[in-house]
């Protein structure tokens, strides 16, 4: 009788070790997509072992299939709870599909199974600094650096940590330890340059921003950030175009190259170049978007820009903030993009604040927010109505206030003003500044007419401003100049500044080494009722008032009778915070301005506050 065929051998499992070998291969070569394909075959051929799923969530992590690599390391970490990089990786995952609460919780897992895991104290720190939870941040940043405090990386994040929390000499130590441990690291030089130029530690910071592009040539971020701040300063002119060229020839899809050379053309007035720049760039992107510092923003905010028109400086008043930000560059053309920014906040914020260096841009402000249909903070229409001129106009007559008589003149009618009697009307001494100019640039006393045609000379080209000068000098002989932030009609004190010279600003003063101006400022601050009684705070609310504006700031004196003298009030006045130094005595008044300022684009936004 034939014999019977034997059946065919079954086929064995693969071999984990096997599988774990050719993973490792695929991995180190970069094959994504092959060790995609292979590891999820193994893990639908062994379900219930762990290195299929551990291997494809790596690959799909690679490339960017975020949603696919949680599902697939959600079933590792099922298969082996105690797998710390699993839980890792899946926080990353999760936080990179917009879920931080559930990333959060899947660090947490991680760091239970292992206190000493640096990499999830790390991320978690990374993650809570994105949420808005700085000083939590930096209490695990600062436990990974107790378990590695040779890492230099390690240094590097609790500096970052530090930085968004504004202690920044204290992130300035700890970028310096890690760049003393890793001397190459690229990224350590960017930020301590950045932190050192916030802290106007200006030629440091440069020493270090070039370091950086020496050390990587090819970083868009050290050549963008060395381009900027170089041009910020008005410094080293080939250089810094040669690094935003470079930012543009490395990533010319990238936005902010073109921006930062648009900002260098603006501010040596190249202007048609400046608007290519601009053009090019919101081609690639209409909008910049910035995130809110919470897991869930309360809601969006359209941020109306534009380049060197006098914006509202938002750096801190919209920081830190639980809505999100989306900022458009509004140019002197109709806007092509009107149904995507309707739908790109609940409000809008117009922070074109400058009637005079924005008044071309203006009217197309105007008419976007028109038909935006959305509620609008400081709207266009009101801002163009805030000139110097206009305001003295609207504000003359106004009880209990001193309000210089003003005029805008052409450079051809000033210059004649000697003979022409056009200042006739006005009573000398008189000031004189270009229109546009702010923080005493281009800005003279004459006591009589004849001067002013040479300084009319100095400046071609111009219109120019003429003000009544009034002597607001106090008792004791120093001029004091107040500043008040009015938010919805509410009055609240910013800063004072005392001087010797009838030109008062700030940063002109004595006033960081001189402890009873600092006591005299932080009593105005603490007490405002006290340096301004109540029929002079009416005068400075009309004087607010006269804007329209929901948002302003308002410069004034203080006449020896007693009535306010007038200066300026507009939007474009600025607020912030103090890092360190004498006069961080004023942060806890500066944050008053921000609350409120938030609290007014809730109610804008028809949220609660």
């Amino acid at each position: 009788m034939p014999k019977t065929a034997a059946p065919p051998a079954a086929r064995k499992p693969a071999s984990p070790l096997l599988a774990a070998d050719e993973i490792m291969t695929l991995a180190n070569e970069g094959r994504w997509d092959v060790l995609e394909s292979r590891s999820r075959a193994l893990a639908m051929r062994q379900p219930g072992h762990a290195l299929g799923w551990k291997a494809l969530g790596t690959a799909l992590m690679q490339q960017g299939k975020f949603a696919d690599a949680a599902a697939a390391l959600t079933r590792l970490v099922r298969i082996v709870p105690s797998d710390i990089g699993g839980h890792n990786n899946l926080a990353l995952a999760l936080a990179a599909t917009g879920k931080p609460a559930e990333a959060e919780a899947s660090y947490r897992r991680a760091i239970r199974i292992n206190p000493q895991y640096a990499g999830a104290h790390q991320n978690l720190g990374g993650l809570l600094s994105r949420l808005g939870r700085f000083d939590e941040a930096l209490a695990h940043q600062r436990q990974a650096l107790a378990i590695e405090p040779q890492r230099a990386e390690a240094h590097l994040l609790v500096a970052q940590a530090l930085r968004e929390l504004g202690q920044l000499r204290e992130a300035e130590a700890a970028y310096r330890r890690a760049i003393e441990l890793q001397p190459d690291h690229v990224d350590a030089h960017i930020h301590l340059g950045l932190a050192l130029a916030d802290l106007a530690d200006f030629e440091p910071a440069l020493v270090h921003l070039r370091r950086a592009v020496a050390l990587r040539p090819d970083s868009h971020a050290a050549q963008l950030r060395l381009g900027s701040l170089l041009s910020k300063l008005g410094r080293d002119e080939f250089e810094m175009r040669q690094c935003l060229q470079r930012c543009i020839d490395l990533e010319p899809d990238n936005a902010d190259g073109w921006i930062a050379l648009g900002n260098e053309f603006l501010r040596t007035k190249e202007h048609e170049r400046a608007r290519q720049m601009f053009a090019a760039a919101q081609d690639l992107r209409p909008l910049l978007h910035k995130p809110a510092a919470k897991e869930t923003p309360d809601f969006t905010v359209l941020m109306l820009d534009t380049a060197g028109a006098g914006c509202t400086p938002v750096d801190y008043l919209g920081g830190k903030a639980v809505y999100d930000r989306n900022f458009y560059c509004v140019m002197a053309h109709a806007s092509p993009h009107v149904e995507l920014l309707k739908t790109s906040g609940a409000v809008v914020f117009n922070m074109i604040g400058d009637a005079d260096n924005g008044a071309a841009v203006l009217p197309f402000a105007v008419d976007l927010a028109d038909r935006l249909g959305l509620p609008v903070v400081n709207h266009p229409r009101n801002v163009l109505g805030t000139s110097r001129e206009a305001m003295a106009a609207r504000l003359a007559g106004t009880p209990g206030a001193r309000i210089p008589k003003t005029l805008r003149l052409s450079a051809q009618a000033l210059a004649q003003a000697a003979t022409s009697g056009v200042l006739d009307g006005l009573a000398l001494p008189l000031l004189v500044r270009t229109a546009g100019t702010h923080g005493g640039d281009a800005f003279e006393k004459v006591d009589t007419l004849e001067p002013i045609a040479a300084f009319v000379a100095q400046h071609p080209g111009s219109d120019f401003y003429v003000t009544e000068y009034v002597d607001y000098r106090s008792a004791d002989g120093w001029f004091r100049k107040y500043r008040f932030i009015c938010i919805d009609g509410q009055l609240l004190p910013y800063h004072l500044a005392i001087h010797g010279g009838w030109m008062v600003h700030h940063f002109r003063t004595d006033m960081a080494n001189q402890l009873w101006m600092q006591q005299e400022e932080e009593a105005f601050l603490a007490r405002p009722h006290e340096a301004f009684d109540e029929a002079q705070q009416r005068a400075v609310l009309a004087m607010a008032a006269a804007t329209g504006l929901d948002y302003c700031g308002v410069d004034i004196g203080v006449c020896p009778d007693g009535d306010v003298v007038f200066f300026e009030s507009n939007a474009t006045m600025l607020v912030h915070d103090e890092k360190d130094g004498p006069f961080v005595f004023k942060n806890p008044y500066v944050a008053r301005i921000k609350v409120a300022f938030d609290a007014m684009i809730a109610r804008k936004a028809g949220r609660a506050a």
